[in-house]
Formats: C-alpha cells, structure tokens, sequence
C-alpha cells in the first residue's frame, strides 16, 4: 500500500549534486537490495534523493518507490528534496519506519478487532506503555526482567 503524493507548488528544479564514485555507483544500482554503510555527512540523504530521482526520469513510476527513515525531520527533509530535484508533480511515498508500518496496521487489520482503534505512539508515551508492562508483570512474577530494564 504505497501512495504517491502530488505536490502542486511550482517548484525550480535544483541543480544535480556532484557525486563521488561510490556515491553515484549506488545512484546506478538496479540489481535488488543494496545495503549502504555510511557516516553521518557523508552524503546518503543526497545518494538517497539522487537514486529516486533517478529512478523516476528513467521512467519508474512514484508508486514504485518507497524511501523509508529514521525520523519526521528526516522523511521530511528527502520529501522536500525530491521534489525540489524532480520540480513537484507526483511525488513518491516517504515516511518513518514506524508511520509506514502504522498505515499497514490501520489499512489491513478490521475495526472490529481492537477495542480502541490503534494509534502510533510518541516516544514518551512508549517508554511509559513499557514500564507498566515491566512493572505489572513483576508483581505477578510471570517474567523475570533484568534488573537494568526495572528501574
């Protein structure tokens, strides 16, 4: 279930990057997965952004790609660069692991089997949701946690 965005701001195209050997070897990879190690400023939202849109000029449709990251700012920030490259029009699918994985939930799991519908947590409200899980099942002994997990 990925949807692509159309993004109807008139947008001037940017300019292409300069990309390093490495960097633009994985831009050219079309053979399956390709699992890319990387320092922080090292280039991968650019590698990133450069690969999808050099996938979508050679013809593949927006529907096709999925780019997946870390955080909001993040899938934010590649969004906002795709389009800044391709000049808006339809956008591919961009989003957090969690948030794409949310939307499988909520798109494929009936009403009728939660009694609340489910929702995407914030991290403070899972660190929360954790405790009580930790803290309810070491009073009825059913799990021993380790201690560091406890406090």
């Amino acid at each position: 279930m990925v949807r692509a965005r159309l993004d109807l701001s008139p947008l001037p195209r940017a300019h292409a990057p300069e990309l390093d050997a490495r960097q633009q070897a994985v831009v050219d990879h079309r053979d399956g997965p390709l699992l890319v190690l990387a320092g922080p400023g090292t280039g991968k939202t650019t590698t990133i952004v450069e690969s999808v849109v050099g996938r979508l000029t050679a013809g593949q449709s927006a529907e096709e790609v999925l780019v997946l990251t870390f955080g909001r700012r993040a899938a934010g920030e590649v969004r906002d660069r795709i389009a800044a490259r391709i000049g808006g029009g339809l956008l591919p699918t961009v989003a957090t692991f969690h948030s794409f994985a949310y939307g499988l939930v909520r798109g494929h799991a009936g009403a009728e089997q939660y009694v609340d519908p489910p929702r995407l947590l914030s991290g403070a409200e899972e660190d929360q949701r954790i405790r009580e899980l930790i803290m309810g099942s070491r009073e009825d002994a059913s799990i021993a946690w380790p201690q560091e997990l406890q406090e």
